[in-house]
């Protein structure tokens, strides 16, 4: 079993599917995607509609390396964080804390 930090080093070192992979899904699937630029993000919005013509909305939040960061998922005005990799890095930080304090 890996130790807390060799899973917080994984999750710093993870790039995710790239920018290109996602967008060109998106296109395959027919999905109106568009990708904005802010505070040295590339944002890709992907926009699917489910049955019932209800639109869910993927963002997709990638730093200058390409890496992504951040996944949110958008269904009814209601956000759903999917994935935070520097949040989850500092989740396992905590963890961690909390076990050394343990130990002591």
């Amino acid at each position: 079993m890996k130790s807390i930090l060799e899973r917080a080093a994984d999750l710093l070192m993870y790039n995710g599917p790239t920018l290109r992979e996602i967008t060109n899904k998106a296109f395959e699937s027919g999905n109106d995607y568009r990708i904005d630029k802010v505070n040295g993000f590339d944002i890709l919005q992907v926009t699917t509609v489910l049955p019932y013509g209800i639109k869910a909305i993927d963002k997709y939040f990638f730093n200058n390396e390409n890496q992504l960061v951040k996944q949110i998922l958008l269904i009814n005005n209601k956000e759903k964080l999917i994935f935070d990799k520097f949040a989850e890095v500092q989740n396992l930080l905590d963890l961690k804390e909390i076990e050394d304090k343990k130990v002591s």
